[in-house]
């Protein structure tokens, strides 16, 4: 940071001559401002088959869902030592997620979401936060047909087990 100083003190206005390289991604920051590092797997695009929903409709015939999810953790150890126990085997999250998304039906895709988020977080340590976006395409509101409706949540490893 540049100050101007007028007539030996220094000016209200100043001019911030330096910023973070973050700053020309609004993303990135927001995420590190919610404490999660710039390292991420990107799982896109999984589809899977549910009968989740609150119309008995739903229910019975089922419908796709698709489902991306965004893993925080650091990537170093498993890009400095090619070694797949230090990181994240995102085969093993394919697996968890298509067992949440194809089991037990629920009401709400918010649930799902929930649920998954929590499944990672629970089932590998070296997660610090997810994202977990799920949409079903082609809802039906009344007379209108929606390209499709989502849910996105973003949930971190607790780092306070007593709160």
């Amino acid at each position: 940071m540049l100050a101007r100083y007028v007539n030996g003190a220094q000016d209200v206005s100043c001019i911030i001559v330096c910023r973070s390289r973050l700053d020309s991604s609004k993303q990135s920051r927001q995420d590190l401002e919610r404490g999660l590092g710039e390292d991420k797997i990107l799982l896109e695009g999984m589809i899977f088959y549910g009968r989740h929903g609150t119309l008995p409709t739903e229910r019975e015939f089922g419908q796709h869902f698709a489902v991306d999810v965004e893993i925080w953790c650091d990537l170093r150890p498993a890009g400095l030592s090619d070694d797949l126990s230090q990181t994240v085997d995102y085969s093993e999250v394919h697996a968890q997620i298509k067992e949440i998304v194809e089991g037990e039906p629920v009401n709400l895709t918010e649930t799902l979401a929930e649920r998954i988020a929590a499944a990672i977080l629970e089932r590998h340590p070296r997660v610090e936060g997810v994202r977990v976006r799920i949409s079903k395409p082609n809802v039906r509101l009344g007379e209108t047909v929606l390209t499709g409706s989502a849910v996105e949540l973003v949930r971190r490893q607790d780092t306070d087990p007593g709160a």
